[in-house]
């Protein structure tokens, strides 16, 4: 299961890409904010390499985006002035990026199945995006305005995984993480109010952000089996 046919030929083993589909279910302080959801979906990248020859460990960085919600609503409003046609959208996201180091069988061993454990550290990004359209029905490309605010928490944890060998350079994995997240204002997605103007308000919420992944994905190996 490692990148090379054959525990000598190991030094073909270079640099993993991964691609991956993600399951978040929030923990403790965060669950019962968003008692409303029970999972948030998202995508992630993640790349990394061995550290040592012939050891089992590698290291890399990994990215993830997660919608946490949204409330959308459209509006027609009649004046003296003609006919507006609003259209308003609050939605919250999350964006982990992490600094990991993993024990890796897969490094010195070539088994169709390998179990993998990680550590990792890294920022964690929630923000807060309202997008506002209007539409003045003059012919004219309608007038978009956006409002952003990001917060920062820490983010760290561990997760175990295992990598399944589907074919030469390609690889199933799939993996349990438990990570642990610091205090941080976020979107309470429940409180989004959207008026008959189309004004959109909301609530932040500050808590810990605990949160568990399942993730599936696929890792592709830049050196040779």
């Amino acid at each position: 299961m490692a990148c090379s046919i054959s525990q000598a030929q190991y030094l073909d083993q270079t640099w993993q890409i991964k691609g991956a589909l993600d399951f978040a279910l929030p923990a403790r302080q965060f669950a019962e904010i968003n008692s409303e959801k029970d999972v948030f979906f998202g995508l992630s990248a993640e790349v990394n390499a061995p550290l040592f020859q012939e050891k089992p460990l590698r290291a890399g960085i990994g990215f993830r985006y997660f919608w946490l919600g949204n409330k959308q609503r459209d509006v027609t409003i009649r004046d003296s002035l003609g006919v507006l046609d609003i259209n308003t959208i609050v939605r919250g996201s999350m964006m982990p990026v992490h600094f990991f180091a993993r024990f890796d069988l897969m490094n010195i061993y070539d088994k169709p199945v390998l179990p993998y454990a990680s550590v990792f550290i890294g920022p964690r990004f929630f923000t807060v995006t309202t997008r506002t359209e209007i539409d003045y029905n003059d012919g004219l490309d309608p007038e978009i305005d956006y409002d952003r605010t990001t917060k920062v928490a820490i983010s760290y944890g561990f997760n175990v995984g295992i990598h399944v060998k589907i074919k030469e350079s390609l690889l199933l994995d799939l993996r349990w993480e438990n990570a642990y997240g610091g205090l941080v204002e976020y979107l309470d997605t429940s409180s989004i109010v959207i008026d008959s103007e189309g004004y959109a308000s909301y609530e932040l919420v500050n808590t810990r952000t605990d949160i568990n992944i399942l993730s599936i994905g696929i890792v592709y190996c830049l050196g040779r089996y």
